[in-house]
């Protein structure tokens, strides 16, 4: 299968789970929440990112895929570290390209002559992407926890993507 240039993988990986979201020229077409299952060993955490990435990978087939960047205190966390592994060794095993990009570079990328703030981020990803509306009115904390990967694969991937010229329809 030749390989699709135009679509891109975002993956942020979390303690407790990842979001992913894959886009072609600026369209989102796919977006999840994974979350690992328990007990979350090193071992458990590799097989789960390995089998949905691969299934990813078949089904998609990402021409790139963009990495949301560890936090000074997630990098301090194996667990954390591991996932990176995993998705990088994954990416060289198809060939593909990995590039990283922090949450908050992205926010300042949507946002630009804005304070980059959380609220701001999920009204242009409202506005954006309607169907994402429902992720982003948070009732409690446990759903702002649980929605927060999924959000931020979208940001990320929309702020890589902004920066893309689209192709041109053929008239």
């Amino acid at each position: 299968m030749k390989k699709a240039l135009e679509n891109l993988l975002v993956v942020t990986p979390f303690s407790k789970r990842f979001g992913i979201a894959v886009f072609r020229h600026g369209e989102l077409l796919y977006f999840a929440v994974n979350s690992y299952r328990q007990p979350r060993t090193l071992d458990s955490i590799q097989a789960d990112a390995m089998m949905k990435l691969k299934n990813l990978f078949d089904k998609f087939t990402p021409g790139l895929i963009i990495l949301k960047s560890l936090t000074r205190h997630q990098a301090a966390s194996n667990n954390h570290r591991h996932v990176v592994m995993t998705i990088k060794s994954i990416a060289k095993m198809y060939s593909v390209p990995v590039e990283e990009i922090s949450f908050k570079d992205a926010r300042c990328k949507l946002l630009t002559g804005q304070v980059p703030t959380y609220n701001r981020t999920f009204a242009t990803l409202r506005d954006t992407f309607p169907e994402l509306t429902r992720f982003t009115l948070f009732q409690n904390r446990s759903q702002r926890e649980y929605y927060m990967p999924l959000l931020s694969a979208v940001a990320i991937g929309l702020a890589r993507v902004g920066t893309e010229p689209r192709p041109r329809e053929i008239s």
